[in-house]
């Protein structure tokens, strides 16, 4: 008897796990689509700024950060890039670092 009681604790604890990771899973992925969405949204702003305002270093700046964040690494270089080139005294964060050539 007793070693049924054993296998059953060990097989709700099984499933336990599986509901928990399932839940926590997807609780992640909203979490990183809520992060896209709102990127998405903030990027159409930042890149009508900089049609408006070329020059206007922080929309770069916004959008490599944005980029970087989802791994976009090529669109950040680039944005990264044109914010040294209007200030090349700007000092790069540390999150924007590993982007420099």
């Amino acid at each position: 008897m007793r070693k049924y009681q054993i296998a059953i604790g060990i097989v709700c604890f099984l499933i336990l796990l599986t509901v928990g990771n399932y839940f926590l899973k997807n609780k992640y992925l909203v979490s990183e689509q809520k992060k896209i969405d709102t990127f998405r949204k903030d990027s159409e702003k930042w890149e009508e700024l900089k049609k408006v305002s070329p020059t206007y270093r922080d929309a770069y700046v916004q959008l490599a950060l944005g980029y970087q964040q989802l791994g976009l690494t090529s669109q950040a270089q680039e944005n990264l890039r044109r914010v040294l080139e209007l200030d090349p005294g700007w000092p790069v964060p540390p999150q924007l670092a590993p982007l420099l050539p």
